[in-house]
């Protein structure tokens, strides 16, 4: 099964990708989210990790901004969690001040003490997490998690935090049992309202965790993504990962194997050897890997030549990703039908008008799409390409132009074999 069929069962909403800090969670989130976007779902991606990643990845400062619009239905999230913390102890002190009419200075100490702890940070962007999902306002929610140990401790807070409430609930109910005999007693009231008020706010956090525990562990609506690259120690954490979750019942639904070498370098006599040691090294593992988790493997993404950042270079990824690598091609229905955009960088030769031939690095599609196919006596082929204005009142649209203007002499003439590799 390839990572495509799984975002697109119909029902699926929510999308989590974990793995070790460095192996590519955050660029195969974006890529994710890039791809749905490009399908016209509305999508966010959204970054659990207080050390969050998605500004780099998409080139675009997002860190305490909200929810940022990047492209067409496509949108990222990094909160800022101390400004959430900060928001959260102002929202605290409120209530009580509320409830009691001021806030005593141990129960202040407190607050402040109990915001310094790592935990808050987590417990402030899982309560960010909830509210953008209960908000409902996208089609796909995909999110980029913590490390390893921190994401295991992450997404089995809310059946834990659940425990905790139901007790907190119960105590309190027993608490205004007491308060009724000491009422009817006494013919005093002992705080109804106070104690309402505190009971209703529990059980408002404790539906709030009882929605998103069934979220986590709902198979239909969301997919747990664990990443791994082709080394024995990332493996080996794989293993233990998978044995973690499933002790809060959480079960994976695919692994995404990262950052392979293609197996090509060991025919080439010009790479290292030292290279070659690293690709026959990594063919061993994913061997390995494939006896370990082969029902559950769903994508091998390569080795980039480059560092995956901006939206430009996720579209080059993600036709790994998704498993199209030779058949997906971008359209926009308001352009010509002979036009068509073309993806996949390959280095190959061309031909220009004159008859002299080059070597270039271009965009070209992986095989011929049978309804484009250059007819006598209709207009040829034109592959697009997309500029962007700099500067002037334009400044960033971006518009498509033929890389062929018709002029016989123009230089950027191609003449697109009838059959594309494979």
């Amino acid at each position: 099964m390839k990572l495509k069929d799984i975002v697109e069962r119909p029902g699926m909403r929510y999308l989590l990708f974990a793995g070790k800090g460095g192996l590519g969670k955050t660029t195969l989130s974006a890529t994710t989210a890039r791809y749905l976007a490009s399908c016209g779902k509305k999508v966010i991606v959204f970054s659990t990790d207080p050390q969050a990643s998605l500004t780099d990845v998409f080139e675009y400062d997002l860190f305490g901004k909200g929810e940022v619009k990047l492209a067409d239905n496509l949108y990222a999230l990094e909160i800022d969690a101390d400004r959430v913390v900060s928001e959260y102890q102002a929202s605290v002190r409120k209530r009580i001040t509320d409830m009691y009419g001021s806030v005593p200075e141990e129960i202040d100490d407190y607050i402040k003490s109990a915001s310094a702890q790592p935990a808050m940070s987590e417990s402030a962007t899982f309560d960010s997490m909830i509210e953008l999902i209960m908000a409902g306002n996208y089609d796909y929610y995909i999110f980029d998690m913590m490390p390893h140990g921190h994401a295991i401790r992450f997404l089995s807070m809310a059946s834990l935090l659940d425990i905790w409430i139901n007790k907190v609930v119960d105590i309190r109910k027993d608490s205004q049992d007491v308060d009724e005999r000491v009422k009817r007693i006494s013919g005093k009231n002992s705080g109804e309202a106070e104690s309402t008020g505190i009971l209703e706010e529990l059980q408002d956090i404790k539906n709030r965790l009882g929605f998103m525990a069934k979220i986590i562990g709902g198979r239909e609506t969301t997919a747990l993504f664990y990443v791994v690259i082709p080394e024995q120690m990332a493996i080996m954490d794989t293993e233990t990962a998978i044995q973690e979750f499933r002790k809060f019942g959480i079960e994976l639904s695919g692994i995404i194997v990262n950052q392979v070498y293609p197996q090509e370098l060991l025919q080439d006599e010009n790479v290292p050897e030292f290279l070659k040691s690293r690709v026959r090294m990594q063919q061993a593992n994913i061997e390995i890997i494939h006896k370990k988790f082969a029902d559950k493997i769903i994508a091998e993404v390569p080795m980039m030549d480059r560092e995956p950042k901006g939206l430009g270079c996720l579209r080059r990824q993600l036709l790994s990703c998704t498993g199209e690598r030779h058949e997906q091609i971008f359209r926009n229905p308001g352009r010509k039908q002979n036009q068509v955009h073309v993806f996949r960088w390959k280095r190959r030769r061309g031909e220009n008008c004159d008859g002299s031939s080059h070597c270039t690095l271009s965009r070209l599609p992986w095989k011929e799409n049978a309804s484009l196919q250059h007819e006598p006596g209709t207009q040829p082929l034109q592959l697009l390409r997309a500029t962007v204005h700099r500067q002037g009142r334009d400044a960033g649209r971006r518009n498509e132009q033929p890389l062929c203007t018709g002029n016989r002499n123009c230089g950027n003439c191609w003449k697109i074999p009838r059959e594309y590799p494979r």
